[in-house]
């Protein structure tokens, strides 16, 4: 009965916190990940719970939401698989002519390569706002990255859409 796990970007519970799904407009969007996580459904890498608090604003809704479910799968240490997945992918990218310097260093010293690791050992999804594959591009993305290991790399409406959530308002409109 295990189900795939969506590991989840910064930028997800980033853009989310900062336009459709504000914590005080939409709450049920907050609960509904909180579900997922304790599930085992959704989880995110250590460095992306780091991105999340690292820049922590007094009373910052996203980083408080994040710090009491760091334990919930929000906060997921690498095994020795993921690991070795990760020197793969940095290899990968190091080796890769067309990404310059800066732009791979930029990458790997980063969460999106954990983030595509984990997913690669675990046959997991990656969600993220990147999400067009842009194989000229010169800067180094997720999801061309996800494509040449075979990682599935989705937006977060493809990813509530699986998990079939249902937002729909059930007062006050009637029909």
């Amino acid at each position: 009965m295990a189900s795939k796990v969506y590991w989840l970007d910064a930028s997800v519970y980033i853009a989310a916190k900062q336009g459709p799904y504000r914590f005080k407009v939409f709450g049920v969007f907050w609960a509904f990940l909180s579900e997922q996580l304790d599930a085992g459904t959704i989880r995110s890498p250590k460095l992306v719970y780091q991105e999340i608090v690292s820049n922590e604003q007094p009373h910052d809704d996203l980083a408080i939401w994040a710090k009491s479910r760091r334990g919930n799968g929000l906060c997921v240490s690498p095994s020795w698989k993921v690991q070795d997945a990760l020197r793969k992918i940095a290899d990968y990218v190091e080796n890769n002519l067309r990404y310059p310097q800066p732009q791979k260093a930029r990458f790997l010293s980063g969460a999106d390569p954990w983030l595509i690791a984990h997913a690669l050992v675990e046959g997991g999804v990656v969600v993220t706002l990147e999400t067009d594959l842009k194989p000229e591009s010169q800067k180094v993305r997720i999801p061309d990255v996800c494509t040449h290991f075979g990682v599935r790399c989705i937006n977060t409406s493809d990813m509530l859409e699986e998990l079939g959530a249902n937002f729909s308002a059930t007062h006050g409109k009637g029909e």
